[in-house]
C-alpha cells in the first residue's frame, strides 16, 4: 500500500526538517569529537552518514502528530524534540545490529560494517570483527546520551522539560526490557500469542509510538484526556506496525527493509507469524521449519521453501489479518478526539499504511 499524497508530503516535511538538523548537530559533535582525536571525529561522522542515508523519520513524524494535536506553534521546540527522537534511533538501531549481528542497514554497510570492512585490510578476520563491534556499540551509547541532551536544551518551560525527560527515561527502561525479553524469547521452546504481543507492546508499541505522540502532545501542553487517548492509539498502532514488519523481514525484499531478508530466520525471531506457522503446520512442514529457523546455515532457497509452507498453511493471511484488527482498534480509539484540520486524515492514512506495507 502507498501512502497518501497528503500522508507522503506531511511525511517528507518532517523528513526534511528532521534531516537539516540530524546534519547540523552531527557537524557540530563531529567538530567537538576532533579536539580528543580524529578518530572519534570519524566516528561521529560515520554516525551522521549513517543516519541520513534512510530511515522513515517515524518516530518524528508520530512527534509531529502530537505536537500539531496538541495546538503546538513553536517549531524550534518541536524541531529539537524531533532531532532527540532520531538521534535516539539511531542508538538503538546500531545497538540492535549488534544483537543480531548484522552488518547491513538502509541497504548498506551499518557502523560495525564500516569499521569491520575498514579493519579486515590490517587485522585477522577476528580481531576486525571484534573491534568493529566495539566501536558500533559506543556509538550507539554516544547516540543515546546525545538524546537525552538534546531534550534537556529543548526551549520550552522547566516543567514541561522535566517531563519530557522523565518520559523518555521512562520510554528507554521500557525499551531496553522489550529487547531483553524479545532476545531471550528466541531461547524458549514456546510463546503464546499473548507473550509475543507483550514483547510488541513493549519494545514497538510504546517506544515507535506512544512515547513519541505523547512527547509531542507534552510538548505542546496537551491534557490528560488527549495523552490517555494518543497511548491507546498508539498501543494498537504500534502492535500492527510490529506485526507488519515481521511479515516484510519474513517476506520483504532486501531493498524494503534495508538488510537482508534472511536474518529474522536465521536468529530464531519469535514472530506471531512464526507461530502461526508452526500452529498451521503439518508434522513434514513443521520438522522443516524447525529445520531451518535459528539455523545460522540456511540459505535462500531455504527461505522461499518456509515463505512457501507459511503462505499455504494460512498464517500468512492470519498474521495480515490480525495486524488489520489491531489497527482498527487503533482508529476506534483515535475517533474519540475531535481532530482539527487534515489530521483526521492522516492518522486514518498512516494506521492503513502501517499495516499496509505487508501487501
Amino acid at each position: 500500500m502507498e501512502k497518501s499524497p497528503e500522508l507522503a508530503a506531511a511525511i517528507a516535511h518532517v523528513k526534511e526538517l528532521t534531516d537539516r538538523e540530524l546534519a547540523v548537530f552531527f557537524d557540530l559533535r563531529a567538530s567537538e569529537a576532533g579536539k580528543y582525536d580524529a578518530q572519534y571525529k570519524r566516528l561521529i561522522q560515520e554516525m551522521k552518514k549513517f543516519s541520513l542515508r534512510g530511515g522513515k523519520r517515524l518516530r518524528p513524524f508520530m512527534t509531529y502528530l502530537g505536537y500539531r494535536l496538541g495546538g503546538g506553534k513553536n517549531e524550534e521546540a518541536f524541531a529539537r524534540l524531533a532531532l532527540a527522537w532520531e538521534v535516539y534511533h539511531l542508538g538503538a538501531l546500531i545497538h540492535d545490529d549488534i544483537m543480531d549481528q548484522d552488518g547491513q542497514r538502509y541497504g548498506g554497510l551499518n557502523i560495525a560494517g564500516v569499521y569491520e570492512k575498514q579493519l579486515k585490510r590490517r587485522f585477522s578476520d577476528e580481531l576486525a570483527h571484534k573491534h568493529a563491534l566495539n566501536a558500533a556499540l559506543m556509538a550507539g551509547d554516544a547516540a543515546m546520551l546525545m538524546a537525552v541532551e538534546l531534550i534537556t536544551t529543548i526551549p520550552t518551560e522547566p516543567e514541561v522539560r522535566d517531563r519530557l525527560l522523565a518520559d523518555f527515561l521512562k520510554m528507554h527502561f521500557r525499551l531496553v526490557g522489550g529487547q531483553f525479553v524479545e532476545d531471550f524469547a528466541a531461547l524458549s521452546p514456546k510463546l503464546t500469542p499473548q507473550q509475543i504481543r507483550k514483547i510488541y507492546v513493549n519494545k514497538s508499541g510504546h517506544y515507535s509510538m506512544v512515547a513519541p505522540l505523547r512527547s509531542g502532545a507534552v510538548l505542546a501542553g496537551a491534557n490528560d484526556t488527549i495523552l490517555s487517548i494518543l497511548e491507546r492509539y498508539g498501543l494498537h498502532a504500534g502492535v500492527a506496525f510490529q506485526i507488519t514488519d515481521d511479515l516484510l523481514g519474513m517476506f520483504g525484499s532486501a531493498k524494503e527493509i534495508g538488510k537482508p531478508t534472511i536474518t529474522d530466520l536465521r536468529e530464531g525471531k519469535r514472530t506471531l507469524l512464526m507461530h502461526y506457522g508452526l500452529q498451521f503446520a503439518n508434522d513434514a512442514d513443521k520438522a522443516l521449519i524447525k529445520a531451518k529457523y535459528g539455523n545460522q546455515n540456511i540459505t535462500t532457497q531455504d527461505l522461499k521453501l518456509v515463505r512457501k509452507i507459511l503462505t499455504d498453511n494460512g498464517a500468512k493471511a492470519k498474521t495480515i489479518f490480525t495486524a488489520q484488527a489491531e489497527a482498527e482498534a487503533a482508529k476506534k480509539a483515535i475517533a474519540k478526539l475531535a481532530l482539527p484540520g487534515d489530521l483526521p486524515q492522516l492518522f486514518d492514512d498512516l494506521t492503513g499504511y502501517l499495516t499496509g506495507r505487508s501487501k
